[in-house]
């Protein structure tokens, strides 16, 4: 099987799934300038390095789906730009850090996948102040995070939830 590299794919549709393809290195920062794309999936590749800022500029995006790649560095902040974002799932890279104060902004949100990485810190307060995860949320994995101890947030509005 051929491995391909972020920077030789050419065309984006405004679903662009490339879900198990083995695509190596970084994600292009270009791909910011994607205006109306809605939905990009890139499960199980290969994919190195940070998520560029550059993503927090695609404001239409409904799907980020990073999970299962080789990512890491800190979860760029600009990500809370992404006020559109119903799915956000960037499970089992190698983020480190604390979950940005900025994704509170992602209100929008009804599946959150943040388990698997090396991110330090506590359960962050506003993840109780998201609308729709609190209304739909079934499912809520933050897990793995290190450094002291705390208590959760309040997910007392979360009524769907049947796994923590």
């Amino acid at each position: 099987m051929r491995n391909y590299r972020m920077t030789e794919m050419k065309h984006f549709s405004l679903d662009s799934d490339l879900t198990r393809n083995y695509i190596n290195g970084t994600i292009p920062p270009r791909l910011g300038q994607l205006p109306k794309l809605k939905n990009l999936s890139l499960i199980v590749n290969r994919l190195t390095g940070p998520i560029p800022p550059e993503i927090g500029n695609i404001t239409t995006l409904e799907q980020l789906v990073l999970e299962d790649n080789l990512l890491g560095g800190s979860l760029p902040p600009h990500l809370g730009n992404l006020t559109s974002l119903r799915i956000l799932a960037l499970s089992a890279n190698n983020f480190t850090g604390t979950i940005p104060d900025t994704f509170g902004n992602l209100k929008s949100l009804n599946e959150f996948k943040i388990d698997g990485s090396e991110l330090s810190g506590k359960i962050p307060d506003f993840i109780g102040n998201w609308i729709n995860i609190t209304t739909f949320l079934e499912s809520l994995r933050i897990s793995d995070l290190s450094g002291s101890s705390s208590t959760l947030p309040n997910l007392q509005a979360m009524k769907n939830l049947t796994n923590l």
